[in-house]
């Protein structure tokens, strides 16, 4: 296709769509907002922006908390025991270096031939309390891999979540410009409508003048006023849609109760380069085919982080601990340790978790390649659209002219008596028709360049270009 004369005629489409824009009928009591300034209102107020960037936080969370768990950790522990078990009791005086002679029952000691004795102090001690006040340091020295590919994991899925918040955030962009030109499409079919019922109430009153003059009969004055009640209908149909429209805009932006209003019209052009060069750069750039790579990603390391797992652990645990018949730090002792953990079976639950794991990073590198097709599709289709598009709203322009031109014509040479009212009223519903296929297909034609970018991660509202109502046909 000619983009240049496609995207000049879209232009034009806009413009019109711009000129016959009209604020709602209580304008004076609403507030203009720009586009750009619409979009990040509703960022900041929509429900789905707001939890796309709680996701975000989550997956944050999640990639510091795996980082951490690969990192050395530090433990406060206080334990309190009161017991009369003589091998606790002993152990207790021990910790507490209270130990003495006596607690061994030296007291029942009368020389060689009580050895056979059993001493109360040592087999029945009576109850004693310990406290025990402990710092631990644990450092892990070796986990197979488990913690570095959790880690890449907890990272990617991050990475995912800041992909689809991009998503979100574009996707609700779209809805904005959806809305926000919405909005200006309802009122300007409403200003047709207005210019239908002005054109029929002129209509009625030269046919009633004619047929004052006798020289037209009365289905000509019934037929006007039948046309004038249809004006009327359609004009009432077309400001509830904007009324609708008006609502979808303040809701989508949190404030169905304010008086916000669409400010100046904007235009997106379509992005340079071939088909091809755009299909390329949907897959770099569109977020949702990010959010499935890093999910990809994501799966790989998962299933690494699995196979670790029929690695031995090994950790070096250092502890300080505090022993004392009361809350006391007293009696401090040391404690290095180094432990192993491998579980050398399972019953099949590692080999099954490790296949699980597998299983699913396969179904995500196969979902990310069926999005990456998708979205070749869809660019294309979209790019096609946008074409279509261009050239429906040129048509539109040139035939919503034509037909008024051609009304206006009719109109003069009915009230010369020299046309019917019927050809008249022909003429004129034409000219109505077009006047509202012109607008929807501005309005479509603007939404096609929009999806467009959509799916190249483009669409930003401060390089949308603002439309003035006063502007002249560009390209000229």
């Amino acid at each position: 296709m000619r983009r240049g004369v496609g995207a000049r005629w879209a232009a034009v489409a806009l413009t019109a769509l711009a000129v016959l824009a009209v604020p709602p009928a209580n304008a004076a009591d609403d507030t203009s907002i720009g586009f750009q300034q619409a979009v990040e209102r509703a960022l900041a107020a929509n429900p789905r922006a707001l939890a796309s960037r709680a996701d975000v936080e989550a997956a944050k969370a999640g990639a510091d908390a795996a980082l951490g768990q690969a990192l050395p950790s530090l433990a406060l522990q206080l334990s309190a025991a009161r017991s009369n078990n003589p091998l606790d009791v002993f152990g207790y005086r021990l910790a507490e270096r209270q130990a003495t002679f006596a607690d061994f029952g030296l007291a029942q000691y009368a020389g060689p031939a009580s050895l056979t004795t059993a001493p109360l102090a040592l087999n029945q001690p009576g109850y004693a309390n310990n406290y025990d006040t402990g710092v631990v340091l644990r450092v892990p020295l070796f986990a197979g891999g488990r913690n570095a590919a959790n880690l890449r994991a907890t990272r990617a899925l991050a990475q995912a979540a800041q992909a689809g918040d991009a998503a979100a955030r574009a996707a609700l962009t779209y809805e904005v410009l959806q809305a926000y030109a919405g909005v200006q499409a309802a009122a300007a079919l409403v200003s047709a409508a207005h210019q239908s019922l002005d054109a029929a109430e002129a209509d009625l009153k030269t046919a009633e003048s004619l047929f004052r003059q006798g020289l037209v009969i009365q289905s000509d004055v019934l037929l006007a006023r039948a046309r004038r009640e249809s004006a009327q209908a359609a004009l009432a149909t077309a400001e509830a849609g904007a009324r609708d429209q008006l609502e979808s805009f303040r809701t989508l932006l949190g404030a169905p109760a304010s008086d916000l209003v669409p400010g100046a019209p904007v235009a997106v052009s379509l992005p340079q380069g071939t088909l091809a060069d755009l299909e390329g750069r949907a897959l770099d750039a569109n977020p949702q085919l990010q959010a499935l790579a890093a999910q990809a990603a994501a799966g790989q390391a998962a299933r690494g982080a699995a196979s670790a797992g029929n690695w031995p652990q090994f950790d070096l645990i250092l502890r300080h601990d505090w022993n004392a018949d009361s809350l006391a730090l007293r009696a401090p002792s040391n404690t290095v340790m180094a432990t192993v953990s491998w579980q050398l079976f399972s019953s099949g639950a590692q080999s099954a978790e490790v296949r699980r794991a597998a299983a699913e990073a396969n179904a995500a590198a196969e979902r990310y390649r069926g999005a990456a097709d998708d979205t070749r599709l869809a660019v294309a289709r979209a790019w096609r659209a946008a074409e279509s598009a261009a050239t429906t709203a040129q048509a539109s322009v040139l035939a919503a002219e034509q037909t008024d031109e051609a009304a206006r014509l009719l109109a003069l040479r009915y009230a010369q008596g020299l046309a019917t009212l019927a050809q008249l009223q022909d003429s004129e519903a034409r000219r109505d028709a077009e006047r509202a296929q012109s607008v929807e297909s501005a309005y479509r034609a603007l939404l096609a360049r929009a999806q467009v970018r959509l799916l190249l991660n483009q669409l930003d509202p401060a390089a949308f270009n603002v439309v003035p109502t006063s502007a002249s046909e560009p390209g000229s």
